[in-house]
């Protein structure tokens, strides 16, 4: 059976744990930040934070760094995990720029069958606004063509690796095969799944 190639956007405390962690489990991993100090850093083999157990799984890590989003195209990612931060404005809205910069680059080099994964923290109704946005700007149809889920982290900083091995994984969806292509993944890394 080939591995699953999976591609993570932003790699800041939830990203690059998360990117570790499925690593371990047997995936091929892409990791994409803006930021080239962290990638520079993470090529380099340097956790940019601290967080227990990812220093020995970066030591020995095969994952891609790049801070270029073409790489997913090159890389052949089938798999689209969103991490990017997502800070509270000041009436309590969570500000969506830095999805909406991820979607805007990711427009250049979707391919049919891509699955994108919210792994971010969003507000009610992202989903369907992430959903409208990609029919909106592409050919594609989500359900059909690219497949949507939102997959909430719930972890405590420095718990992070044993939290994504032991906490419940949530796989919201709008349809059935967007929930089947988003539970390949989660299956293989033995979490219950809700």
């Amino acid at each position: 059976m080939k591995k699953l190639n999976i591609a993570i956007i932003g790699l800041g405390r939830v990203g690059l744990p998360f990117l570790l962690f499925l690593e371990n489990k047997g995936f091929d991993l892409t990791g994409i930040d803006r930021n080239i100090e962290i990638v520079n850093s993470l090529n380099n083999k340097k956790m940019p934070f601290l967080e227990k157990g990812c220093d020995n799984l970066l030591k020995k890590s095969k994952a891609h760094f790049s801070e270029d989003i073409e790489i997913i195209k090159k890389n052949k990612c089938e798999f689209i995990f969103i991490t990017v931060g997502t800070p509270l404005r000041d009436n309590i809205e969570v500000n969506l720029s830095h999805i909406n910069k991820v979607l805007k680059n990711l427009l250049k080099i979707l391919k049919k069958g891509q699955t994108i994964i919210l792994r971010s923290t969003i507000g009610p109704e992202t989903s369907s606004y992430v959903k409208n946005y990609l029919e909106q700007k592409t050919n594609f149809k989500v359900g059909k063509d690219l497949f949507l889920a939102f997959c909430p982290e719930r972890i405590a900083e420095n718990l992070a690796l044993k939290e994504f091995a032991e906490l419940p994984q949530i796989i919201g969806v709008e349809d059935n095969k967007s929930y089947k292509k988003t539970e390949k993944i989660f299956k293989k890394t033995n979490v219950k799944i809700f």
